[in-house]
């Protein structure tokens, strides 16, 4: 598979850069079906300030790849998240923890690429962060990001037993959520950009052990009846089969 093909069949978002390197290098010009997605690549990229080759001008005026556009932007990386939260932390007067889940927590590990202007933390923002307004603002401004917040109760039991540290930046520890606990709680959700992470990480984590962790640390969220379906239909989504899954009988 060419790394043009690699990069279009991921669930990642696309970097135009990245994508019109790979554009530049398809050889596979022989095959209808290559033609099609640089044509549409090519087209998709109009506007942004890459240089691309001259699209093939004998492919079908239809649109075969939909998702393509869309998923094209300025894609968030750890190190943009990592300089965000150094330019916090540069003008912070006193000692803050920080714990960030979701998303970002998943880019920090380098397992998924995605545009997204959230960075997660876990239950609140630190009051000192959120006093600190005016350079917040030139933060959020400077790197396209800014601080929102969920509530811990969506992640599996015990979570921050499991906290992966971050560089010390000056005033600012901060953490991540464990990617594993990431995925867990993406399982209970019913919302469609956890469905594509979902299906972007399950190639990460052995299915046995994601079954392990869950009978370990999910009872409560399994308790709740509004998040339970969503464990269901996630899981027959990702793995194919149905869940066989009753807390607290020694096996998931």
């Amino acid at each position: 598979m060419s790394e043009l093909w690699h990069m279009v069949s991921s669930y990642n978002d696309l970097e135009p850069g990245q994508l019109a390197a790979a554009v530049r290098e398809e050889r596979e010009l022989h095959d209808p079906r290559t033609r099609q997605l640089v044509a549409e690549s090519t087209q998709s990229l109009r506007g942004w300030n890459v240089a691309l080759p001259p699209p093939p001008n004998d492919v079908e005026p239809v649109t075969k790849f939909p998702s393509l556009k869309r998923r094209i932007g300025v894609v968030t990386t750890a190190e943009k998240i990592m300089e965000f939260l150094r330019k916090i932390s540069a003008r912070l007067g006193v000692e803050c923890r920080m714990v960030i889940g979701g998303a970002s927590a998943l880019i920090l590990d380098h397992l998924i690429q995605r545009i997204t202007h959230d960075v997660d933390v876990v239950d609140e923002i630190p009051s000192a962060i959120r006093e600190m307004r005016e350079e917040m603002a030139k933060a959020e401004e400077a790197y396209g990001l800014h601080l929102a917040h969920f509530q811990s109760h969506y992640l599996p039991e015990r979570w921050e037993e499991r906290l992966i540290s971050l560089p010390r930046m000056r005033r600012l520890q901060a953490y991540r959520v464990h990617s594993l606990d990431v995925f867990v709680g993406k399982l209970f959700s019913g919302r469609d950009k956890d469905a594509r992470d979902l299906a972007a990480l399950s190639g990460n984590f052995d299915r046995e052990r994601v079954q392990e962790h869950l009978h370990l640390y999910g009872s409560k969220l399994w308790a709740d009846e509004n998040l339970r379906p969503h464990l269901q239909e996630n899981w027959y989504v990702v793995y194919g089969e149905e869940l066989n899954f009753a807390p607290g009988s020694g096996t998931p």
